[in-house]
């Protein structure tokens, strides 16, 4: 992938070479579970790791490819919450003589956090990885090469990337502005869980596209926009690990060991996107051809803006068999007179890629497809409310009467109606609201416009159902560069 800008994620941080330990600053009076396994301490002060889970979470590191560096880990500790927002912490124990060789201590240990969100095994299993990583090939690389992190831009590892065609950092102690994504401990680290890592680690999330969630009525509960085959890597600039000839090789070495090296005869590619227009928005519908080499193959769509630090938008997983085509933005379906429908709003210059995934978790990217979808957009504002008679007529005059409407806003994170309206203007809102998204429309009898009222003779929604509602839509066109 040579297009896409690299991209910052907000909600998975995994920041490196803090010497402070995380205790000292923060003291937990309890201990909920503390284990041994083999001279490894695991240690939790959060309560929703006991001594059952922490045994669960050793059985999962073994899960990532280790070698004789396991034994130079000390503990692994799990704190309830955050400092920072950091997800992980690896403490690196290392020693240089005289010679100038490095050594590594028996004291390294690494840091989860979030242990009261991140309460299951799989939760935690891509952080566990992320922070092993480091261990794994700093441990390996000083062994194998005697280079710490400051002079790797002379190693094999930097020579098998190409690493010398970007601005990687590799000594922090020189650095003006420090960006994670080129950071190459972080790198390193990230090819680890690529080729490495354990399978939970590298476990998919099974997106729906819009059609898939009209038809279904679900709606976007549970909606996680980070994962691994929504975003393997945080720097897309460069290629993903299993791309890269002879890398794994390479990483299998270091801790001594030797393996087949992943291949794909033929990366997924994009033919086209059509558009047909679909309320007051538009549906799009991609198509693409699949992989050839290890399969069965799982593909995920997704979609990144072209500029920016934003999250990752993912359209749809597709499984080894299923028909190659996505459906998404605005999408309405119609069963026996009532009608379900996901109203997703894009504007602005976006790159969609697919990532086929094989039978052994090694993830590949088709070549970007830029696309822009315009820089119209609508803001839609919805408000419901009840009609009110002005006076009190008689029935011989009922045909004449006259109404007031009392109309109230709806607010944004409890109205059902309404998903996406404000996609890359405010920060893809549907990622950030968990209310219900579902939309149920009775069958449209009539519909007309009056003082900006729109009125289908009933609508339904939820959370909220009225017997008579009103809702009012203001539409306010505006052109705007994303």
């Amino acid at each position: 992938m040579k297009k896409i800008k690299y991209i910052f994620c907000l909600f998975a941080v995994f920041t490196l070479f803090s010497k402070t330990a995380y205790a000292s600053d923060y003291e937990y009076e309890n201990i909920y579970g503390k284990i041994n396994k083999n001279g490894l301490e695991f240690i939790s002060y959060s309560d929703k790791w006991d001594y059952v889970k922490l045994e669960a979470l050793y059985a999962e590191l073994l899960n990532n490819f280790h070698s004789g560096e396991i034994s130079y880990l000390s503990k692994i500790v799990i704190y309830p919450d955050s400092p920072e927002g950091k997800m992980g912490l690896y403490h690196e124990d290392i020693a240089v003589n005289k010679l100038g060789n490095f050594a590594f201590g028996k004291n390294a240990y690494i840091e989860l956090f979030y242990g009261d969100t991140n309460d299951t095994v799989e939760s935690m299993a891509p952080f566990l990885s992320h922070e092993y990583g480091h261990h794994y090939t700093l441990f390996n690389m000083i062994n194998y090469e005697n280079k710490y992190y400051s002079h790797w831009q002379d190693s094999e590892y930097a020579k098998i990337r190409e690493l010398n065609k970007y601005p990687v950092i590799y000594d922090l102690g020189t650095l003006e502005s420090y960006s994670r994504s080129w950071d190459i401990a972080e790198i390193a680290a990230i090819d680890y869980v690529q080729l490495l890592g354990s399978p939970l680690a590298k476990k998919s999330i099974i997106y729906k596209d819009s059609k898939q969630l009209a038809e279904a009525g679900t709606g976007y509960s549970e909606y996680i926009p980070l994962s691994f085959n929504s975003l393997p890597q945080e720097n897309l600039e460069l290629p993903l690990a299993a791309e890269v000839k002879g890398l794994y090789e390479y990483m299998l070495k270091i801790g001594g060991y030797q393996g087949e090296s992943p291949s794909i005869i033929k990366k997924p590619e994009i033919m086209h996107i059509t558009s047909e227009k679909a309320f007051i928005n538009k549906t799009y519908f991609l198509s693409f051809n699949p992989a050839k080499g290890n399969g069965p193959f799982e593909y995920t769509a997704v979609m990144y803006p072209a500029e920016g630090t934003f999250l990752p938008t993912p359209l749809k997983t597709i499984q080894e068999g299923e028909n190659l085509t996505v459906t998404f933005g605005t999408f309405l379906h119609e069963e026996k007179g009532r009608y379900t429908g996901i109203l997703d709003y894009y504007a602005g210059e976006y790159e969609i890629v697919i990532y086929a995934k094989d039978k052994n978790n090694f993830i590949y990217s088709s070549d970007p497809l830029y696309y822009d979808f315009g820089t119209d957009y609508f803001d839609v504002d919805f408000y419901y409310g009840k009609k009110v008679l002005a006076g009190n007529p008689s029935s011989e005059s009922s045909e004449t009467e006259k109404f007031n409407y009392t109309l109230k806003a709806l607010p944004y994170d409890n109205y059902a109606f309404i998903e996406n309206q404000h996609s890359p203007i405010k920060s893809f809102p549907r990622l950030m609201h968990k209310s219900s998204n579902v939309y149920v429309f009775s069958k449209f009898i009539e519909l007309y416009k009056k003082d900006e009222i729109i009125r289908p003779i009933a609508i339904n929604t939820m959370p909220f159902s009225y017997k008579d509602p009103y809702v009012k839509i203001l539409f306010n066109s505006q052109k705007k560069i994303i």
